[in-house]
């Protein structure tokens, strides 16, 4: 896998209106087209201790970024069993030697709004994100970007970083058939305890 697998070096359009794509990204991947991706990049500011230091901007997603990662990751958009509607088995071959089973998957593109009422320490799971001792993680905010609302939506990038991190597992972390940080942004699993937090 190479850059130009997902990033077109020439620059890309946008179908819907011909504005430039987030980040170069193409405007398919094969085998499956992503659909439009709908992103900006918010001022994220200069390091005080920095003089003079580079202006970086952070990524501020709206839509689209988990159609563009399903491109590849086609498994992913197999429907898995939720409490509003437990029929769905989500059983299907994930190609991991495991044959084909039920697998558990989170939701994506799923308002905040929409998980258990309460989590693990009897706050929603908006409270706990809300919290300054939350770690702050990336949603998909179809408004202006800014405090982290109901209506906010998880997105693949929330957990996972497309380019890697320095997470680390450990222990029962370690899940297989990867045993490895599956490109999660916090140690240990630590995006799930995020949200629900126990």
């Amino acid at each position: 896998m190479t850059c130009t697998n997902c990033h077109d070096p020439h620059g890309s359009k946008n179908s819907s209106d011909g504005t430039e794509r987030f980040r170069i990204l193409k405007n398919s991947v094969e085998p499956y087209d992503g659909g439009a991706l709908v992103a900006t990049n918010s001022v994220f500011g200069q390091d005080a201790d920095w003089p003079g230091a580079k202006n970086y901007t952070q990524s501020g997603y709206k839509s689209g970024i988990s159609g563009f990662c399903e491109g590849c990751h086609t498994n992913y958009k197999t429907s898995v069993g939720t409490k509003a509607d437990p029929t769905i088995t989500g059983v299907y071959e994930a190609n991991d030697g495991q044959g084909s089973k039920t697998r558990y998957r989170h939701p994506i593109d799923t308002a905040l709004s929409t998980g258990d009422a309460t989590t693990g320490n009897g706050k929603t799971i908006l409270a706990n994100l809300t919290e300054a001792t939350h770690t702050e993680l990336p949603v998909e905010q179809s408004g202006s970007y800014g405090a982290i609302a109901a209506t906010d939506t998880v997105a693949c990038v929330t957990c996972h970083q497309a380019h890697g991190g320095a997470a680390t597992m450990t222990g029962s972390a370690m899940v297989s058939p990867a045993n490895s940080t599956t490109l999660l942004r916090l140690n240990n699993r630590g995006v799930c305890q995020d949200c629900h937090q126990r």
